[in-house]
């Protein structure tokens, strides 16, 4: 059997909303066993999780396991800054005034008392007597024949245990550092290198190849988004939540990510456009700079939704013809209904329910050959300049891992 080793490794600060990282960034890996190993070290498969059903420490682990047992690599998975950013994954709520209206009128909606202006409301104790009545009166209207009641929404904001969340960047660089980590304390084939995530992490698996463009074998990513969505920045204005909770058929919360950034701007955390195109995986003038300090780029294997309204299917074709252009070995395949097989692909939704294990499988095996010789982005100390027009991203790696200097254009 693989064995199972949990690491640290530093967190990187996060330059850009100017907060230090005293606590370390955990990361899990199993290693193959001398059965399966073959006398050289093995390659790596970083598989990148992003905030669904594959976001599971039981599911990440028995995935790390069968890699490890079925292909003698070595597979991590990092828990990055924000992982936790779901309420069945230690997200904590968080009402606004507004939020605390919307339940205000629910609640007078189906005849909830609500408490005298000298007493704070127990808000926890109102949504549950909420959910009670809306559910009985939805299960009347079926013994009635009636039609169901209409469905009640409230709202609510997240906080991840990680405090406001730095979408992008700092979860990359998370990625990135732990790599480095455990290339100082085991022999692994730095050639051989996979990243392999799912929605969020399949974006991230993008976005830690533009960030470190020769350290990446290839890159395989089912439904990320071709720039982070501004849900995770701030979802508020716009009434554009990061997702819904049905508690039942007619009571459901939306909520909201707490971000550390706003967009208002004048304010001091404004996420500016330099910001969003750090974030933007096919941002032109970053291309250019990705391109001129890439050796071997990473090949790029999507799967995509027809129709997906959470990563927008249009915008990852653009992309994948973007790397074409750049001479990139991408592909993208855009599922219908054909390949609805129940085993591999199983919906059309977002994320397609897709066997990432066959997804790997699938692509892993057929990659082309890699140069064992091939030197990494840490080893060969590579520099890279994000300009923008305020502000510049330096981003320098280094056996130590990468380091980020975040410089105004004044």
């Amino acid at each position: 059997m693989p064995t199972h080793h949990v690491e640290h490794s530093p967190a990187p600060p996060d330059v850009e909303l100017d907060r230090a990282r005293p606590d370390p960034v955990r990361y899990d890996l199993a290693w193959p066993d001398s059965e399966h190993a073959s006398p050289a070290p093995p390659g790596l498969v970083l598989l990148i999780p992003g905030f669904g059903q594959d976001n599971d420490d039981g599911y990440l682990r028995a995935f790390r396991e069968w890699i490890a047992a079925r292909f003698g690599l070595a597979a991590m998975t990092v828990r990055y800054h924000g992982i936790h950013n779901r309420p069945n994954q230690g997200a904590a709520p968080q009402f606004t005034t507004e939020d605390a209206g919307r339940l205000y009128h629910a609640c007078e909606a189906h005849g909830i008392a609500w408490p005298p202006p000298d007493q704070a409301p127990n808000l926890n104790q109102l949504i549950q007597q909420l959910h009670h009545a809306t559910s009985t009166k939805a299960v009347e209207a079926q013994r009635r024949g009636a039609p169901a009641p209409s469905m009640t929404t409230l709202t609510c904001g997240l906080l991840s245990p990680d405090g406001p969340v730095n979408l992008g960047l700092p979860q990359a660089l998370d990625h990135l550092a732990a790599l480095c980590h455990l290339q100082q304390h085991r022999p692994i084939d730095t050639a051989n290198v996979v990243a392999l995530g799912s929605s969020h992490g399949g974006y991230l698996a993008q976005l830690c190849a533009k960030l470190a463009p020769n350290t990446f074998r290839a890159v395989l990513d089912n439904s990320g988004y071709a720039q982070l969505p501004e849900r995770y920045v701030d979802g508020r204005p716009s009434l554009t939540p990061d997702c819904f909770d049905a508690w039942s058929p007619v009571f459901r919360f939306a909520y909201f990510v707490t971000s550390g950034w706003s967009l208002d701007a004048a304010a001091p955390n404004h996420y500016h456009a330099d910001a969003r195109a750090l974030r933007d995986l096919a941002f032109a003038p970053h291309r250019e700079a990705v391109r001129a300090a890439t050796d071997r780029p990473a090949a790029v294997r999507c799967v995509h939704a027809p129709d997906d309204e959470i990563a927008p299917t249009t915008d990852k074709q653009r992309y994948v013809e973007t790397l074409r252009r750049d001479g990139v070995d991408a592909t993208i395949q855009v599922m219908a209904e054909p390949d609805v097989d129940g085993r591999y692909v199983k919906t059309l939704d977002h994320g397609l329910g897709l066997s990432l294990r066959t997804f790997f499988e699938k692509h892993y095996t057929t990659l082309p050959a890699h140069e064992t010789a091939h030197t990494n982005d840490a080893a060969r100390g590579t520099t890279l300049i994000f300009a923008g027009s305020d502000r510049a991203y330096h981003l320098t790696h280094g056996p130590d891992g990468p380091a980020v200097r975040y410089t105004s254009n004044q």
